[in-house]
């Protein structure tokens, strides 16, 4: 699934980070995973990424898509006002 989700990219407007479900899930998810790993080849590089990819719970791609939606749902409704992300 995965390999056609990389190759395959979403539409979404340009400089809204907010609106992909990429940026607020899974590159947050790739991050952590890849911290501290170095790849001399970019094949092996690929490989680890669709490995991280193919583990994640169907449960947490289910629960990033909903609010991701959610997401969606709030700026239509608010006239394309891009919510900030709260930071702690």
């Amino acid at each position: 699934m995965f390999r056609v989700l990389i190759k395959d990219r979403f539409q979404h407007p340009p400089y809204s980070p907010d609106l992909s479900s990429c940026d607020c899930y899974l590159f947050g998810v790739l991050k952590s995973k890849l911290k501290g790993k170095q790849f001399t080849r970019g094949d092996e590089a690929y490989a680890t990424v669709i490995d991280i990819l193919e583990s994640i719970p169907s449960i947490q791609l289910l629960n990033a898509l909903r609010a991701w939606a959610t997401r969606l749902d709030y700026v239509f409704e608010n006239k394309w006002l891009i919510p900030q992300l709260k930071r702690s």
